[in-house]
């Protein structure tokens, strides 16, 4: 606890002394309005009431270096739509960098869950209205558990496009969720409506040395955002404390994304290697029973791009599957550029 203490500590002083340089620089006014030539700013620290607010001017958005964004300086109202992480700036706190995301392009997928998740997801951005007509926050939570390779990050790629591409939002990695919390507060006084989804991927990584009271803070402590999707995904959902799972309002839905069905692999193959059908198709299906979407995709490379033989391949895959790694296999292991010492 005292860790993390220290750590939002650290990153507020840091973004304090962010804000003194902004009022040293201030001089103008909004609108022809007369302001005071000082920022008069509060600072959140552990446990006080509010996140730091600039009251004596109008924060904006301003580009401080390619792709790095402030909220101290004063260029610009909205933010490019796109994907960003926060990043500690010396010259100018807490700040959030452009990611130009790269991935496989989207397949859609016959799977029920996931086409339930991807609906609600874009029902929620349409409801803001309704939440606020019976006094609620405009957010919710989802969190995806599973094996590995499944297709938690392709859910969230779809839900992630449409909003960056229909809704012009924003997409925040959380790699911290006390920098995560700040920056948000930063983006609520400039653009108080954008719909924001936060991905939290791989969340059992973050637990630890007092970093629950962290992403508990983030996703429902004094400090709640309004128009936020929070999406965190796991492997391991039985190393999450139980808060994290069994309460609404921090994750709503909770749900579990299995190996996929003969029918979404079918559905997988018919988009990636087209001219396959009939027999060789059925073929392929059979031979990835079990497969993960992360097998059928290595299953599709090997065969397609590497000229690797199909059997050969999917027996490979299949005992690695059922082959639980260790340090201790090395040392039994023959492969390498040496014998084993005697």
């Amino acid at each position: 606890m005292d860790n993390a203490k220290n750590n939002l500590q650290t990153d507020a002083a840091y973004a304090f002394a962010a804000m003194d340089r902004a009022a040293d620089e201030w001089t103008g006014g909004w609108d022809g309005e007369d302001t005071d030539d000082t920022l008069d700013c509060e600072v959140r620290i552990w446990g006080s009431d509010k996140p730091y607010v600039a009251t004596g001017a109008r924060p904006l958005w301003s580009e401080v270096e390619a792709g790095v964004f402030s909220h101290f300086y004063s260029s610009g109202t909205k933010l490019p739509a796109g994907t960003y992480r926060c990043v500690m700036r010396h010259d100018h706190g807490i700040c959030l960098r452009k990611v130009e995301a790269k991935n496989d392009d989207v397949v859609l997928l016959p799977d029920p869950v996931a086409e339930n998740l991807i609906k609600e997801a874009r029902k929620f951005w349409l409801a803001g209205e309704d939440f606020r007509k019976l006094g609620f926050l405009h957010k919710r939570g989802f969190l995806l558990t599973g094996p590995a390779g499944c297709g938690k990050t392709s859910i969230i790629n779809q839900i992630a496009d449409h909003m960056l591409r229909e809704l012009g939002g924003l997409v925040l990695l959380v790699d911290d969720p006390t920098r995560a919390e700040l920056v948000l507060s930063n983006l609520r006084q400039v653009e108080p409506e954008r719909p924001v989804l936060a991905v939290i991927e791989d969340i059992d990584a973050m637990l630890g040395d007092g970093r629950e009271e962290r992403l508990l803070s983030l996703l429902d402590g004094k400090t709640q955002f309004d128009h936020v999707l929070f999406i965190a995904t796991t492997n391991y959902p039985e190393k999450l404390d139980h808060r994290l799972q069994a309460r609404p309002s921090r994750f709503d839905r909770v749900e579990v994304i299995r190996a996929p069905s003969a029918q979404v692999r079918r559905a997988y193959l018919e988009k990636r290697v087209p001219d396959l059908g009939g027999a060789e198709l059925e073929r392929w299906v059979e031979l990835s029973e079990g497969f993960s979407i992360a097998h059928l995709k290595e299953l599709v490379l090997a065969v397609r791009c590497l000229g690797c033989d199909l059997r050969e391949t999917a027996v490979r895959l299949k005992a690695g599957l059922r082959q639980k790694h260790t340090s201790e296999s090395f040392a039994r292991s023959r492969m390498g550029f040496g014998q084993a010492s005697r």
